[in-house]
Protein backbone atom coordinates (compact mmCIF):
# COMPACT_ATOMS: atom_id res chain seq x y z
CA UNK A 1 0.00 0.00 0.00
CA UNK A 2 2.81 2.39 0.84
CA UNK A 3 4.43 1.82 -2.55
CA UNK A 4 1.11 2.50 -4.31
CA UNK A 5 0.53 5.71 -2.35
CA UNK A 6 4.08 6.87 -3.03
CA UNK A 7 3.70 6.15 -6.76
CA UNK A 8 0.33 7.83 -7.11
CA UNK A 9 1.44 10.96 -5.27
CA UNK A 10 4.71 11.34 -7.21
CA UNK A 11 4.29 14.47 -9.36
CA UNK A 12 7.36 13.50 -11.44
CA UNK A 13 5.68 10.39 -12.88
CA UNK A 14 3.28 10.55 -15.82
CA UNK A 15 -0.06 8.71 -15.72
CA UNK A 16 1.14 5.83 -17.90
CA UNK A 17 4.08 5.14 -15.60
CA UNK A 18 1.81 5.32 -12.55
CA UNK A 19 -0.62 2.88 -14.17
CA UNK A 20 2.19 0.44 -14.97
CA UNK A 21 3.52 0.52 -11.41
CA UNK A 22 0.06 0.05 -9.89
CA UNK A 23 -0.70 -2.80 -12.31
CA UNK A 24 2.56 -4.51 -11.31
CA UNK A 25 1.69 -4.12 -7.63
CA UNK A 26 -1.81 -5.53 -8.20
CA UNK A 27 -0.49 -8.53 -10.11
CA UNK A 28 2.02 -9.29 -7.34
CA UNK A 29 -0.30 -8.65 -4.38
CA UNK A 30 -3.53 -10.30 -5.52
CA UNK A 31 -4.04 -13.96 -6.39
CA UNK A 32 -6.02 -13.13 -9.51
CA UNK A 33 -6.16 -16.77 -10.62
CA UNK A 34 -7.81 -17.86 -7.37
CA UNK A 35 -10.16 -14.89 -7.45
CA UNK A 36 -11.18 -15.78 -11.00
CA UNK A 37 -11.82 -19.40 -10.11
CA UNK A 38 -13.83 -18.35 -7.06
CA UNK A 39 -15.96 -16.02 -9.16
CA UNK A 40 -16.80 -18.89 -11.53
CA UNK A 41 -18.18 -21.01 -8.73
CA UNK A 42 -19.22 -24.56 -9.61
CA UNK A 43 -19.29 -23.82 -13.34
CA UNK A 44 -15.49 -24.01 -13.39
CA UNK A 45 -15.72 -27.80 -13.18
CA UNK A 46 -17.62 -27.93 -16.48
CA UNK A 47 -15.07 -25.94 -18.49
CA UNK A 48 -12.34 -27.46 -20.62
CA UNK A 49 -8.73 -26.54 -19.81
CA UNK A 50 -8.70 -24.29 -22.90
CA UNK A 51 -11.88 -22.49 -21.84
CA UNK A 52 -10.55 -22.07 -18.32
CA UNK A 53 -7.27 -20.63 -19.59
CA UNK A 54 -9.09 -18.18 -21.85
CA UNK A 55 -11.37 -17.16 -18.97
CA UNK A 56 -8.38 -16.60 -16.69
CA UNK A 57 -6.73 -14.37 -19.27
CA UNK A 58 -9.91 -12.35 -19.77
CA UNK A 59 -10.53 -12.14 -16.02
CA UNK A 60 -7.04 -10.79 -15.39
CA UNK A 61 -7.55 -8.08 -18.02
CA UNK A 62 -10.96 -7.25 -16.52
CA UNK A 63 -9.53 -7.13 -13.02
CA UNK A 64 -6.77 -4.72 -14.03
CA UNK A 65 -9.18 -2.59 -16.06
CA UNK A 66 -11.62 -2.41 -13.14
CA UNK A 67 -8.92 -0.52 -11.24
CA UNK A 68 -9.01 2.10 -13.96
CA UNK A 69 -5.62 1.12 -15.37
Amino acid sequence: INEAIKTLSDKNLNQETKNNVIEKIALEAVDIRALGLYSLGEIRTTLSPEQLEKYQSLFERYFIKSWGL
